[in-house]
């Protein structure tokens, strides 16, 4: 099964009765840095996770310590936000998720495919393409892509 374009899978993240609403958009490299212009012509909102992580720290931090729990909880943060509406493109994890081991890169993509249940707000991930290392593996990549939740643009 090929992945869908992005518009789609938009469309497949709103759809109401889903239990878990997340999705991965493998953006090409062009339009990395226009997150928010590519969100507005979906007809979403576009949040950054390094910034909302940055939000949250105390002033004059200089270290930001990061683990599967802090990133899966910065979205967790995001999808419950009424004022994103009901689906959100999140931008620069890929910045993240750099900073972590390859088994918790791991974790990280195994809760976001199946946990998130019941959120109010549908969490569309904005990867570069290009950021394969990053990205789920193998047969995980596998199961986004057979439930219609990877989404590539052409």
């Amino acid at each position: 099964m090929d992945p869908i374009k992005p518009n789609e899978l938009v469309i497949f993240l709103r759809r109401p009765g889903l239990r878990v609403r997340t999705g991965i958009w493998l953006m090409p490299s062009q339009l990395v840095g226009y997150e928010k212009n590519e969100a507005a012509r979906l007809g979403i909102i576009a949040a950054d996770l390094r910034d909302i992580l940055l939000d949250t720290l105390p002033a004059g931090t200089n270290f930001a310590p990061l683990d599967t729990d802090r990133i899966l909880q910065l979205l967790n943060t995001i999808s419950y936000r009424k004022d994103l509406g009901d689906c959100v493109l999140v931008h620069n994890l890929d910045l993240l998720l750099a900073r972590l081991t390859q088994q918790q890169r791991v974790d990280v993509w195994k809760f976001t495919f199946a946990g998130f249940a019941y959120r109010r707000c549908a969490l569309l991930l904005g990867m570069p393409a290009t950021a394969s290392s990053l990205l789920p593996a193998g047969e995980t990549l596998n199961y986004w892509t057979k439930g219609k939740r990877l989404a590539v643009s052409l």
